[in-house]
């Protein structure tokens, strides 16, 4: 088990790389937009939508590559690792032929396989997904190193690529449209961004990454079939994963529209960056999760699911309570007028994001010890169910964007939380009664307690300016965190917490003016 040290050090390292991208978003996206216009930026998001099933090429072995680098790292076998991430690597260069291959087939069926899309940019599809399927492809080589860090709980060094991976996009984007580029440039950009990331994985992975020699020798047609067979159920489940986070545009841009899909991708990116930012709580003690369960540690598992999730709950509560009560009024502020259906698709799409960081740790658990079949059937389940509500409440009852929505929420609150108890039960021998009391009644308690302030400024403050909504959060902030100490964390703990507290305040009040 690492050191407390190690995982703060590693939160804040992910948490700034979270933020920058968040801060980027937040000022980049309404610029894209209005550069591209509704229409187009709705192209853009479907464009993306279709490149994201490409990944799906990597059959599973993105995921089985880190669970085996950690697996074996457990278990002392250094030659292992090495064939791990050479036959990883052989994968890789081989099935980026295919990849744009695909992609070029794609692009120039575009314009038929969706009619809706106006002409002029459906021909720019065909160089758009060949760019982002070398994106894809670059993405792959990337992630084998970045799991040689991330082994060592390096996420520092993941932090600054991330950052200067950003910088090049960021920068990029900003470039190419003030000079009146369109999609095809935006492709170029991401596919440039994506190999400079490569090139630093690559390097400090040589550095301070698990240690790995890699070649064509080592690789192994047994680790091949090795990867294969636990990646091939990651795979059936990514490919679930996807339809839930990428058939929703898909089903939209079928049936609405394309400024419908523009409006609900709006409300999707902000509850994913939310998920992501609660995510990387537990995201840094899973390398550690998966060396458990190489060693088959049902207790730790435990230990991880029970104390990750509660720390994962105490951001996770005010944030999707936050963006359910006032999400609105941030769309508002941040895209202007015309925005205000994003709103409601958001506030319907959190509920989904704080009942999946119920299941995120458990689930994380199941694969440590190798059981990716079930995980998959669960997903794969909720997908087929997410599929068929959304289609069902835009067609029969005319819900809209908000059907679609409904569709992704229900079944992942509903089945996806069933089936997560029955299971973590069953392989992890974690009781029901335990689940319940340690993580989904506390969530409930702080969601409600703290849903009464957010909904009281809702309706008594005027948030019509960055300055009253910032002041508003922080507010809201400090009217959480008495709530969340006394919800999530046990006597101890909260002890713990103000003897350090109260440590760290003797010694700036001790620490003379002027002395750094």
């Amino acid at each position: 088990m690492s050191s407390a040290r190690t995982y703060v050090r590693s939160l804040m390292a992910n948490w700034i790389g979270h933020g920058a991208n968040m801060v980027v978003m937040l000022f980049l996206s309404p610029f894209v937009v209005h550069s591209l216009g509704t229409t187009a930026y709705g192209v853009w998001s479907l464009l993306m939508t279709v490149t994201g099933y490409l990944g799906l090429a990597e059959i599973g072995v993105r995921v089985s590559t880190g669970r085996y680098i950690n697996y074996h790292m457990a278990r002392g076998e250094q030659g292992e690792v090495d064939r791990v991430v050479s036959t990883s690597l052989v994968f890789y260069t081989f099935i980026s032929a295919l990849v744009l291959a695909v992609a070029a087939g794609l692009g120039w069926s575009f314009g038929e396989l969706f009619p809706k899309v106006p002409r002029q940019l459906a021909v720019s599809a065909v160089w758009v997904l060949l760019l982002t399927a070398l994106n894809v492809w670059l993405g792959f080589m990337a992630s084998v190193f970045g799991q040689l860090l991330r082994a060592k709980n390096r996420f520092d060094l993941r932090g600054i690529v991330t950052l200067t991976e950003l910088a090049v996009r960021a920068g990029g984007t900003v470039v190419v449209l003030k000079l009146g580029g369109r999609l095809v440039a935006l492709a170029g950009v991401l596919a440039a961004s994506s190999a400079t990331s490569f090139v630093l994985f690559t390097l400090l992975s040589r550095w301070k990454g698990a240690p790995a020699r890699f070649g064509l020798r080592s690789a192994s047609w047994r680790k091949f079939r090795e990867l294969i067979s636990y990646g091939s159920w990651a795979l059936v489940r990514n490919v679930s994963i996807r339809l839930i986070g990428y058939t929703d545009a898909v089903v939209i841009a079928l049936l609405l529209g394309m400024d419908e899909v523009a409006l609900y991708s709006i409300a999707m990116v902000l509850a994913d960056a939310a998920g992501q930012f609660v995510a990387h709580v537990f995201r840094v003690v899973e390398p550690d999760t998966m060396k458990a369960g190489g060693q088959h540690d049902l207790a730790l598992i435990r230990w991880y699911i029970i104390r990750g999730t509660r720390a994962c709950l105490f951001l996770a509560v005010p944030v999707y309570v936050g963006l359910m009560t006032l999400g609105h009024r941030f769309i508002r502020l941040w895209m202007g007028t015309g925005f205000a259906a994003s709103g409601w698709v958001l506030a319907i799409l959190t509920v989904a994001q704080l009942a999946g960081t119920l299941r995120w740790a458990s689930l994380i658990g199941l694969d440590a010890l190798g059981f990716v079949r079930l995980t998959a059937v669960m997903v794969v389940l909720e997908a087929a169910l997410n599929l068929l509500l959304s289609v069902l409440f835009v067609v029969a009852f005319g819900w809209g964007i908000y059907g679609v929505a409904a569709g992704t929420t229900v079944p992942c609150v509903f089945l996806g939380m069933v089936l997560t108890v029955i299971c973590v039960r069953s392989r992890i021998r974690l009781p029901v009664r335990t689940f319940l009391s340690e993580l989904v009644c506390p969530a409930a308690v702080a969601g409600g307690l703290f849903a009464v302030p957010c909904l009281a400024a809702g309706r008594l403050v005027k948030i019509d300016s960055w300055a009253s909504f910032s002041l508003t959060v922080a507010a809201l902030a400090a009217a959480y965190l008495p709530i969340g100490l006394f919800v999530f964390m046990r006597g101890p703990e909260r002890s713990g917490m103000y003897q350090r507290m109260q440590l760290l305040i003797g010694r700036l009040a001790r620490r003379p003016l002027g002395v750094q």
